[in-house]
């Protein structure tokens, strides 16, 4: 899979005005949720989803992902503000089996809208 970093880097999210980066979350959501559509069971699916945080999302376009919450089906992954009210927002990423992924940048609240 091959994630633009000149659209989707957190360098490059950053920089955009609110507006524009909520419209980039729904391009990358689209891209994510392409690639874990196919997979039918969920172990499959969070084999996958793993693969694409560490090596796509984390190491290819620095972003900081870590678990903060799972049940079974659903998973809330984000940066190190879970511990640290300074550090500045980021991306969050809410996983839901078999539905796909959900984006926000730094706004817990914004991963419970639906998948549009």
């Amino acid at each position: 899979m091959h994630i633009p970093p000149e659209q989707f880097s957190r360098d490059a999210l950053a920089l955009l005005s609110e507006g524009e980066r909520h419209g980039r979350l729904r391009q990358l959501e689209a891209l994510l949720n392409r690639e874990l559509r196919c997979h039918q069971t969920l172990a499959d699916f969070q084999k996958h989803l793993y693969a694409i945080i560490e090596k796509d999302l984390c190491s290819s376009l620095g972003h900081w992902l870590g678990r903060w919450d799972y049940d079974c089906k659903i998973e809330i992954w984000g940066g190190k503000s879970y511990m640290d009210a300074a550090v500045e927002e980021q991306l969050l990423l809410r996983s839901e089996f078999p539905h796909g992924v959900r984006l926000a940048w730094g706004d817990y609240e914004a991963l419970e809208e639906p998948n549009s």
